[in-house]
């Protein structure tokens, strides 16, 4: 399905910024993640545990933020997107109740762009959300409940819906699918669930598609990409043990907004803060 999205004629795609959160810090975003601080780690991951947030905004400090979508696994860690999280000094999450949870990142992998997060009692988080145990069809029905930003703000979790169009992703990734759901800025590291109520992937990008003559960027208002629930998988051996596990969502029964409900009380806002010291003048 190479055409699923080309409806301009010849048309360059590429990913474009849910990569960068909120959009409020682009360029320290789209930087690659820094060096491990502790111990080894297999190739393209890095593992990195923080301690309880100590650094405070004050009148020399700039605080910037980015925004984005987490979930809960069963093992007791939460999923997103390592753009999302990378190089912050402090992460909040935020759930259905507005109530906060201090997180930090147990294991970021930079190449397929997911981020494992901690809590310090897994058992306060909301139910679980289970992992596909086999990969999605062609025009399989999925959808995504996040906080995809409008400007400045969020008004809670919000639904996006459409098909699996594409196997592969952008220059035939085959660790993603391509779909038509439509996100923005904030749905980054989101579930993307199946009508079963597993979920299948994690959402990642918008699509975008630059017109040759004009050399104008476009983006597609119902195309984007998620990483494909085998990678969050794969990476799950490489985190540590935990001695408690969470209850994990049945899928309700009834219509499918009993479905959209129960996942929208599993997903939770990520808020990353960066500081940076302002130059002396």
């Amino acid at each position: 399905m190479q055409t699923c999205f080309n409806r301009h004629g010849v048309v360059i795609f590429f990913m474009v910024g849910v990569l960068v959160g909120s959009g409020l810090y682009a360029r320290r975003c789209e930087a690659g993640a820094s060096p491990p601080r502790k111990g080894p780690c297999p190739s393209h991951l890095e593992a990195d545990r923080s301690g309880e947030e100590n650094l405070e905004p004050s009148a020399n400090v700039v605080v910037t933020e980015s925004i984005g979508t987490a979930w809960p696994l069963a093992c007791g860690y939460l999923v997103t997107n390592n753009h999302v999280v990378s190089g912050a000094e402090s992460i909040t999450l935020i759930d259905q109740t507005g109530r906060g949870f201090h997180a930090w990142p147990v294991l970021l992998d930079e190449l397929h762009d997911i981020a494992f997060l901690e809590v310090a009692d897994a058992q306060d988080l909301p139910p679980a959300l289970p992992l596909a145990n086999s990969r999605s069809a062609i025009d399989t029905r999925v959808f995504t409940v996040g906080f995809p930003a409008e400007g400045m703000s969020t008004q809670g979790p919000k639904r996006s819906q459409g098909r699996i169009c594409g196997l592969n992703g952008t220059r035939e990734d085959d660790a993603s699918y391509r779909t038509t759901v439509p996100v923005r800025h904030g749905n980054s590291g989101g579930p993307l669930m199946n009508l079963s109520g597993e979920v299948v992937g994690v959402v990642r990008s918008m699509l975008a598609y630059q017109d040759k003559g004009s050399n104008r960027t476009y983006i597609l208002e119902n195309a984007s990409c998620a990483v494909k629930a085998a990678a969050v998988k794969a990476l799950l051996e490489h985190l540590p043990e935990k001695t408690k596990t969470r209850r994990t969502l049945a899928k309700p029964s009834g219509s499918e907004e009993a479905l959209y409900h129960a996942v929208a009380h599993s997903v939770l806002q990520v808020v990353a803060r960066r500081y940076e010291n302002e130059a002396a003048e």
